[in-house]
């Protein structure tokens, strides 16, 4: 079995990733897809760009209702400490660490 990347490890990397794109780059409304998903390979965090083959297998915060700005980037910081990025993640994930 596949060891899971842990969440303190997840967070800190996913905050990296954060600073570097920002955290509205991986936001979309429902049914819309954003500039990048989190894909883990092994225990590193990636930014899967739009388009790449391994985007659809990563986990990005779905929005119910559009949000910009600062109001926008306050709830990706949120979706990422609250664990709801992690807990898609592991959803997401679960066949392919466990089966």
């Amino acid at each position: 079995m596949t060891n899971i990347i842990a969440q303190t490890d997840f967070n800190l990397q996913v905050e990296c990733l954060f600073a570097e794109h920002s955290g509205c780059a991986f936001a979309a409304l429902r049914f819309a897809e954003p500039k990048f998903s989190l894909f883990v390979e092994g225990e590193t965090v990636l930014a899967e760009p739009k388009g790449s083959p391994r985007f659809p297998y990563g986990t990005f915060c779905e929005l119910e209702e559009a949000l910009t700005g600062n109001e926008l980037e306050a709830h990706m910081w949120h979706w990422l400490r609250s664990g709801e990025a992690y807990d898609q993640f592991l959803g997401m994930n679960v066949c392919r660490f466990g089966c």
